[in-house]
């Protein structure tokens, strides 16, 4: 009887309690904004909008091209976000359905109906903006990552791009003629730059989207003390707090984290966990051995460009 009663409260727990947390969100439906349906523009680049609904977590959008019928249908989005809006970049001259529904933890909401939503061809591409692809919008470069790859959605009706790399709003590349969807550069100096696209042909040029796009340069590498305790301390306690201090003097980098090594310095054997360990802050209580023994340890800091410094060594002597 107990058995039975055991296996239904952990039912329980593990189906009912899933109900008391989550929403039941099955039986509503998000509410589209925009695009309205049966709508008609010129411009690729799309950004749909739904309204939040109460108890959803996330929210699913599809977009197919020429509709949701399974025997024509050819998906173009199919993600999931947290946000209540999606942007994307559509091909001109085509028809498109959208839809969107709600989800949490453990309840679907219904799709909504689908909306209609037509591209026109134009060779106005004044109305247009380049959609770039790579990299992604707030990357880091140390010295061993500085050519670096550039890519972006063809324009329909383009003849070619003008690509720009700027830092502070000055030019320092570009722009630059490419006929393609993809180019490349070397960074050599240390600072925030951003870059653009723009596409042109015998009568228009794109917009220049105002989105930045940051490629972080950072040369420098970062600083790190130990500052607790002092190197040859005598310890008798049952635990020591490591303590140091840390920065990255350029602004558009930053302290990523600290990897922690302690280790028995008569045999240079890894001390317990702590052979690299990640610390996001600036301390470590230590456990010490019981037996009378001598610890080293250092910290090497890294930051968000993946450059690296190791600290001088200090040693604990372990006095039982």
């Amino acid at each position: 009887m107990k058995k039975i009663y055991f296996v239904t409260l952990l039912f329980y727990c593990l189906f009912g309690c899933r109900e008391v947390l989550e929403k039941d969100i099955g039986n509503t439906e998000v509410e589209l904004i925009s695009p309205p349906d049966q709508f008609r523009s010129e411009v690729l680049n799309q950004t749909f909008y739904w309204k939040k609904l109460d108890g959803a977590s996330s929210y699913r959008i599809q977009i197919v091209t020429p509709s949701f019928a399974p025997d024509s249908m050819i998906v173009i989005v199919d993600s999931v976000t947290k946000k209540t809006h999606l942007t994307k970049s559509l091909p001109f001259g085509k028809k498109f359905q959208w839809r969107v529904l709600a989800i949490n933890g453990g309840y679907d909401s219904r799709f909504t109906l689908p909306r209609n939503l037509f591209i026109d061809s134009s060779a106005n591409l004044s109305i247009q903006i380049v959609e770039r692809v790579s990299p992604l919008k707030n990357i880091y470069l140390n010295k061993d990552k500085l050519l670096v790859p550039f890519s972006w959605t063809s324009l329909p009706q383009a003849q070619g791009y003008y690509f720009t790399i700027d830092s502070s709003g000055t030019d320092v590349y570009g722009p630059i003629k490419v006929n393609g969807n993809t180019s490349s550069f070397k960074f050599k100096n240390e600072s925030q730059y951003s870059w653009n696209i723009v596409g042109y042909n015998q009568t228009s040029y794109s917009n220049k989207s105002q989105e930045k796009f940051f490629v972080n340069v950072d040369l420098t590498l970062p600083k790190c003390t130990l500052t607790s305790p002092a190197d040859n301390i005598s310890v008798r306690d049952s635990s020591v707090n490591l303590l140091w201090t840390s920065s990255d003097l350029p602004i558009y980098s930053g302290i990523k984290g600290h990897y922690l090594f302690v280790y028995d310095s008569t045999n240079s054997r890894a001390y317990l966990d702590y052979n690299g360990k990640l610390n996001l802050g600036n301390s470590e209580k230590l456990s010490l051995p019981k037996i009378k023994s001598i610890l080293a340890w250092y910290v090497i800091a890294e930051d968000f460009a993946g450059n690296k410094y190791a600290t001088p060594t200090r040693k604990i002597l372990v006095d039982k």
